[in-house]
């Protein structure tokens, strides 16, 4: 049990420096795609 807060905050870090990744790279090709269909 006590491991389990430290692990999670590891998990959640990973998750986070991933979504932060995708986010940079997906704005360009979002605003395309999006004026496309307009």
């Amino acid at each position: 049990m006590v491991g389990e807060p430290a692990i999670n905050a590891h998990t959640a870090a990973s998750a986070w420096v991933r979504f932060k990744k995708f986010v940079a790279t997906e704005p360009g090709e979002k605003e395309t795609s999006d004026n496309n269909h307009k």
